[in-house]
């Protein structure tokens, strides 16, 4: 904290020196200044331009591998977007796989809890399943 009180006395001590100037001392040494900030200007517009140039370039090549990778022909002539990266789909699993997803449909089945919605009355566990010595 003591850092940023030093830093800020300073910076005061620097804006006080510079409106101490006569006029057209100020006048020069904004013109003395001119140049840097050009620089710095130019370079920040370079950074755009490059940045700019980048992304024309890439994001239009991205898009056409994307498309030439991500879709592969089956037999009936039919695109299946994403199968050029899919697993080999398992044999003889038995599990429907949807083709355009990749996701397989899963089956649940909701068995009812013993004493209705709120879980079962009795908690205890059915006589001679576990032994008092189990909980040490």
């Amino acid at each position: 904290m003591l850092r940023i009180v030093e830093f800020a006395g300073r910076a005061q001590r620097v804006s006080g020196n510079l409106l101490g100037l006569p006029k057209w001392a100020r006048v020069v040494l904004v013109i003395a200044a001119l140049p840097g900030l050009l620089a710095l200007s130019l370079s920040l517009a370079a950074v755009l331009v490059s940045l700019s140039a980048l992304l024309l370039l890439t994001v239009p090549t991205f898009r056409i591998l994307r498309a030439v990778t991500s879709e592969r022909q089956n037999e009936a002539g039919d695109g299946i977007p994403g199968e050029a990266f899919a697993p080999p789909p398992d044999v003889g699993s038995g599990s429907a796989v949807n083709p355009l997803t990749g996701r397989r449909q899963v089956e649940v089945k909701i068995i009812p809890t013993p004493g209705g919605p709120d879980g079962p009355t009795n908690i205890d566990p059915p006589p001679g399943r576990i032994n008092e010595s189990d909980y040490g």
